[in-house]
């Protein structure tokens, strides 16, 4: 009945013409709807305005637009019109999201590490989100050169140190977050991910036959983020993470730190049938 409202609202009856059978061959807005109409508008005179049979009269009298609104209230909480509505949220709700996000950011390493200074960091995310919970596999590169010197060793070649600046770094991992909070499009989020880390320390030589060198290491990851929905798909966000690794464990370096990761993100979260049954339910979603 909602949708036949939809379409006498809109002036959209090429969708009957669709969509036939599911309306039953009754054209919107004849005399079908117009009985029902008149018919509920007499009813509702003899019910108070806090009673259900208020509301479904209200609903196919003359006021479609609520009755969801209503239904949402503490007053028909305990109604078996509440629960089915429940009932048909949640089937919905509980359905999971594509997830998708473009990072930036900068890499701060702390103690011995600092020499290397402070790094653009870039890269994506993808996974999905179910419910209050978020899976997401993230890559993202750092790069510049470092702004101080360092030692490096080719372990391959066993050769004393060089010195040098170079940095060219990746970041590969499984990122899990867990919404702590959420309203009117806030949502705040702790995250916990682990990830293969590492960077470029070392250039190829070719002039003496010298492969480049990387170092690597496991990163274990904690931090929070904040995400504002400026639709119910579309966001923005901030994110900070600490990050415990370890890049001395192959003896390219010497020295190792756990950087602080902090990150601004644009991302899409999107279930279009999920999303758009829940719309027709005037369920609040994010916004």
């Amino acid at each position: 009945y909602k949708n036949r409202m939809d379409i006498i609202k809109n002036s959209t009856h090429y969708t009957y013409d669709n969509y036939k059978s599911y309306f039953g061959y009754i054209p919107p807005g004849q005399e079908f709807d117009r009985f029902t109409q008149d018919l509920a508008k007499s009813l509702k005179k003899r019910f108070n305005p806090e009673t259900k049979e208020y509301a479904l009269a209200d609903f196919y009298g003359e006021n479609s637009e609520k009755i969801f609104e209503k239904i949402q209230n503490s007053t028909f909480g305990e109604s078996v019109l509440a629960k089915e509505y429940e009932s048909a949220v949640k089937k919905f709700a509980k359905m999971p999201e594509l997830h998708f996000s473009w990072i930036t950011g900068v890499w701060i390493p702390t103690g011995k590490l600092s020499k290397l200074g402070v790094h653009p960091d870039i890269g994506y995310q993808a996974g999905i989100k179910h419910k209050k919970m978020n899976y997401d596999l993230t890559m993202t590169f750092k790069f510049l050169n470092s702004p101080n010197e360092y030692y490096a060793r080719r372990v391959s070649t066993g050769t004393s140190p060089e010195l040098t600046n170079h940095f060219f770094g990746g970041h590969i991992g499984f990122d899990v977050g867990r919404d702590m909070y959420y309203r009117n499009g806030h949502e705040l989020q702790l995250t916990a991910g682990i990830a293969f880390d590492g960077f470029d320390a070392l250039r190829e030589d070719k002039e003496n036959n010298l492969e480049s060198e990387s170092t690597s290491s496991y990163n274990f990851s904690a931090g929070v983020g904040y995400r504002f929905y400026i639709t119910n798909s579309f966001y923005l966000g901030v994110r900070a993470k600490y990050n415990f690794v370890d890049y001395s464990l192959n003896n390219v370096i010497d020295f190792t730190g756990n950087p602080v990761t902090v990150q601004f993100i644009i991302g899409t979260v999107n279930n279009v049938f999920r999303n758009d049954n829940l719309r027709a339910l005037k369920y609040r979603l994010r916004r």
